[in-house]
């Protein structure tokens, strides 16, 4: 049976997958700060070399050493604004990973290591929600260029937030999400 995919990030490239292979069984996607991959080989291969360099450096220092160092890289610089309280549950909930279970995700999930998605995007006639922070320019340029290859979807632009939409805020994104599950429809741009 067909069913509502949400991902986010990576988890939006992992949705975003599912429907371009199983279309059958994606009755409406909603990707939140999701790529549908790196459509050149090259640039392929140097994310997979950085990709296993980073998962090196995660097994040889541990997860605080990189749950620091991730959460100082640009992409998140919106979440600085959040509480402290809810950034310390996030530091807890990244830290319940293992080294060993982080460097595997990244080797086999990576966006170097997935295809491109972006010669499928057309075909997909699913009602298709993309939900990308303002904030996130790199996120905000993909999701537009989506938006304008798939044939039933729309572009939600969420005020004062970065990559973490779902995170950083919370009312507006579960607001675009229960009004596309209710729908099924995409509707008018936010």
């Amino acid at each position: 049976a067909a069913a509502f995919w949400l991902g986010y990030s990576m988890g939006g490239r992992v949705a975003l997958a599912a429907a371009c292979r199983h279309p059958d069984r994606v009755q409406r996607l909603l990707l939140e700060s999701a790529s549908p991959g790196l459509p050149d080989q090259t640039e392929r291969a140097h994310r997979r070399a950085a990709d296993e360099d980073l998962a090196a450096s995660i097994e040889r220092d541990g997860m605080d050493s990189f749950v620091e160092r991730w959460a100082q890289i640009p992409l998140f610089a919106s979440q600085k604004r959040l509480p402290a309280d809810i950034l310390a549950r996030e530091r807890r909930v990244r830290l319940q990973a293992t080294a060993p279970q982080l460097a595997a995700g990244l080797r086999a999930l990576g966006v170097g290591r997935q295809p491109s998605y972006w010669s499928e995007l057309a075909r997909l006639e699913m009602p298709t929600a993309v939900v990308v922070g303002e904030e996130d320019a790199k996120y905000l340029d993909i999701g537009r260029r989506m938006v304008e290859a798939l044939p039933d979807s729309t572009l939600h632009v969420v005020p004062e937030a970065g990559h973490r939409v779902h995170l950083e805020k919370p009312e507006r994104y579960w607001s675009v999400v229960r009004a596309f599950a209710r729908d099924g429809a995409t509707g008018s741009a936010s």
